[in-house]
C-alpha cells in the first residue's frame, strides 16, 4: 500500500509522491495523473516550454497540453498552464528538499 508523502497542495490541486513505489500523483483541474519520476521530469520540462512559448503570443485561448498518457491532453489557458507549473516547481523544490534532508538522518 502506498504512503504518499506531500509534496505540494493548494486550492488548484495538489501533488503527491509514494514512498514505496516512487510514483508521483498530481490533481490539476479535476484531473488526476500517475507518473514516475522520469514522466514527472519529463511532464515538467512540457508544461515549463508550453508556458513559456505561450508568453509570447497574444492568445488567450485554450491549448492542449500533453501528458505522459497517449490521447490525453490538457485544455488549458495561460492562466491555468502557469498553474500548473508553479504547482510542479514547488513540488519539486520540495522533493529536493526532503532528499536533501534524507542525507542527514
Amino acid at each position: 500500500m502506498c504512503q504518499f508523502q506531500k509534496l505540494y497542495g493548494g486550492e488548484e490541486g495538489y501533488v503527491i509522491r509514494c514512498s514505496g513505489c516512487q510514483h508521483y500523483q498530481l490533481l490539476f483541474g479535476g484531473v488526476v495523473l500517475s507518473m514516475n519520476d522520469n514522466e514527472f521530469a519529463r511532464f515538467m520540462e512540457v508544461v515549463d516550454a508550453c508556458q513559456n512559448e505561450y508568453l509570447t503570443c497574444s492568445s488567450t485561448a485554450e491549448v492542449p497540453l500533453p501528458t505522459m498518457r497517449q490521447g490525453v491532453h490538457l485544455l488549458l489557458n495561460q492562466r491555468k498552464i502557469a498553474q500548473l507549473n508553479h504547482m510542479l516547481r514547488e513540488a519539486d523544490t520540495e522533493q529536493q528538499t526532503q532528499r536533501l534532508l534524507q542525507l542527514f538522518e
